[in-house]
């Protein structure tokens, strides 16, 4: 599987959207304690938009070509001699690390990551939905049941209710059976 070209977004400086453009760059090569993941599906966050602009240069470096996105969902193709918790054809999603983003991205055909990173998808998802999910589902999550410990018939203000987190945030609240206000622009509200 050497030098095979699999397809990436990248860009060669900071910008706009209009910096990115479709490239052919080496196909991920696993260690014995990773695992191939054919992408299925890739999001856009906010940190995404950060670093491709050069706003958090301080973080990613100028070291071109670099990749985008850090959300994705897909199939393990490929599992190393030392893994023992993924088999070929599971599906997870998963965020890669900073260094990962900065090198390939998850707006590629491939990821190659440690076991660690990911996790099988719920059976009832879809791989293309299941790549909006990681990043903003696990911060709803670990702040409104993990830090905020919300229980039900308690009160939820979620400002920017619109948003990423904001609308998982929503939903996750509903869950739990607290009482949700959301907080958005106006032309928003239909979306709400």
């Amino acid at each position: 599987m050497k030098n095979e070209k699999m397809r990436a977004a990248q860009y060669t400086n900071y910008g706009s959207p209009n910096v990115l453009f479709e490239d052919f760059i080496s196909r991920p090569v696993i260690e014995p304690g990773e695992v191939l993941i054919r992408v299925h599906g890739s999001s856009v966050n906010s940190m995404d938009t950060l670093f491709r602009s050069g706003k958090l240069k301080l973080l990613t470096g100028n070291q071109f070509p670099k990749g985008t996105g850090a959300d994705f969902s897909g199939e393990v193709v490929e599992v190393g001699s030392n893994v023992k918790s993924y088999q070929l054809g599971d599906n997870v999603w998963g965020v890669l690390p900073i260094n990962l983003r900065n090198q390939i991205g998850s707006a590629a055909e491939y990821v190659a990551i440690s076991p660690e990173k990911i996790s099988k998808t719920p059976i009832k998802i879809d791989l293309i939905q299941a790549a909006a999910l990681p990043g903003v589902g696990a911060t709803a999550i670990i702040a409104l049941k993990y830090k905020a410990n919300l229980r039900k018939g308690e009160k939820l203000l979620v400002r920017g209710a619109s948003g990423g987190v904001g609308s998982i945030a929503i939903q996750i609240g509903k869950m739990l059976g607290a009482h949700v206000t959301a907080l958005a622009n106006e032309k928003h509200l239909t979306f709400l």
